[in-house]
């Protein structure tokens, strides 16, 4: 699944102060030419518009994780600070007024926005209004001049379109809801039940999506019920098992790796039934590159 539309344009201007009236260098395109530009898979959905000169504006949303919008700048911002956020009409609407939005955190480095979901909901819903949601801050990198990056609504309707759809098909589960994954067992049992085996399932499907795995650790353990030679034993037969399970759905082979400890590395104490049922256990694990 995979597509690009045509985007938006955030229009960047930098107001410089004189003695007679404001300057507005403009570091994006003409309104009337504004696009927008969506990506798509079944991990992330993006929203984006480049703003020349300055950088890029994007609604990005990822499996297992909430919406968020983020500006990214080619020159890092040096100081955290506070930009003040606004809704306005464009220029061809005489009806509408300004909202003033409150303000929004700034951060040092190259990603000085990175709006929660409530927020970057807002300026959705403002953009489909046909209002430009407005940033005004003072960056250091501009020689302390007050930068303003207004985003266009011009097209924007479509593009939307086409991200809603995206994200109505993205995986329900995330890097970080399945990286550390387990399954349990059974008292002396190294079979998989079917709640084992749909855990197994829907990593495997994530794996197959997800192509920055890089290693995958299948860890077996037993609690403390029987000898320490028996439960060695039965901590990699678990392991076999799920290893196993996982070459039958497809993963591959050179990206596992298993081990096996026996009844030592407890989660929980034996002395409760609780305890041992959480100690029966294999772990999991996926690592992506950094």
């Amino acid at each position: 699944m995979g597509y690009k539309i045509f985007s938006i344009s955030i229009i960047a201007l930098v107001l410089v102060s004189g003695p007679a009236q404001a300057v507005y260098p403009d570091y994006g395109l003409d309104m009337q030419s504004a696009t927008w530009v969506t990506s798509s898979n079944y991990l992330k959905c993006v929203m984006k518009q480049d703003i020349p000169l300055y950088g890029k504006a994007e609604f990005i949303q990822a499996a297992g994780k909430p919406l968020r919008m983020r500006l990214t700048t080619l020159q890092p911002v040096t100081q955290p600070s506070l930009a003040n956020f606004e809704s306005r009409p464009p220029a061809w609407n005489h009806v509408a007024s300004k909202q003033d939005m409150g303000t929004v955190s700034l951060i040092k480095g190259k990603v000085p926005v990175n709006m929660e979901s409530g927020r970057s909901k807002q300026v959705i819903a403002e953009l489909e209004k046909g209002m430009q949601p407005t940033l005004r801050f003072v960056d250091a990198a501009e020689g302390k001049s007050q930068v303003e990056i207004a985003i266009s609504p011009i097209r924007f309707q479509d593009a939307l379109q086409k991200f809603r759809t995206c994200v109505t098909q993205l995986f329900p589960y995330g890097y970080d809801q399945l990286r550390n994954s387990k399954v349990y067992f059974q008292p002396n049992d190294y079979y998989l039940d079917e709640q084992a085996k749909e855990a197994l399932q829907r990593l495997a499907r994530y794996i197959k999506l997800e192509k920055n795995i890089r290693l995958i650790t299948v860890n077996g353990y037993a609690s403390a019920e029987g000898g320490r030679f028996e439960n060695m034993t039965l901590s990699e037969k678990r392991a076999n098992v799920v290893t196993e399970y996982l070459a039958l759905l497809k993963v591959p082979a050179k990206l596992v790796k298993k081990r096996f400890y026996g009844d030592r590395k407890m989660v929980a104490s034996n002395k409760t039934k609780k305890g041992r049922a959480l100690n029966r256990r294999v772990e999991i694990k996926l690592e992506k590159p950094f």
